[in-house]
């Protein structure tokens, strides 16, 4: 983070504080872990108690359980002037990258059920990974829980369900 605020060519760094994941038929919203939580205020902390300029991060609040309006306002008084752009403009970004990430999420159901069925037809096990990017992986790794199994171990992110 500090290599890139202080980088000739980079005009930003795009660090938004996320409160939560937007609600759907299962849950009413969930709050994202503390590490996701807290990484822009902890990184401009830790800029600032080095002496590094923290002006080039953006770091709007972005709350799923708010009205579109509000988190598009939230957005626009944070980015729409340092990134000289209309509300209209931060809008429509906002919209394409809901779009873009509902097609990447129905992408991985879509592999994740294809993956279940190979393995259901191998009558193979499968381990369901539940974490996040950060800290979980689908590789297999020396002693890990999944090469552990024994029986052609496989691993699903939950986020491929």
């Amino acid at each position: 983070m500090a290599k890139l605020a202080v980088t000739d060519g980079v005009d930003f760094v795009f660090v938004p504080h996320l409160k939560n994941t937007p609600a759907n038929q299962d849950t009413t919203g969930t709050a994202v872990c503390p590490y996701v939580q807290g990484t822009a205020a902890c990184s401009r902390t830790a800029l600032a108690m080095n002496h590094v300029d923290a002006s080039r991060l953006l770091s709007p609040l972005v709350d799923m359980r708010m009205r579109e309006r509000d988190i598009i306002k939230t957005l626009a008084d944070e980015l729409a002037r340092p990134l000289g752009r209309s509300s209209r403009e931060i809008r429509n970004a906002w919209r394409a990258g809901l779009e873009a990430q509902a097609g990447f999420e129905q992408r991985c159901q879509e592999e994740g059920a294809k993956i279940l069925a190979e393995a259901t037809a191998k009558n193979e096990k499968m381990i369901l990974l539940v974490g996040r990017p950060y800290n979980n992986t689908t590789r297999r790794q020396p002693g890990s829980a999944a090469e552990d199994c024994g029986h052609g171990p496989h691993g699903l992110a939950i986020d491929f369900l």
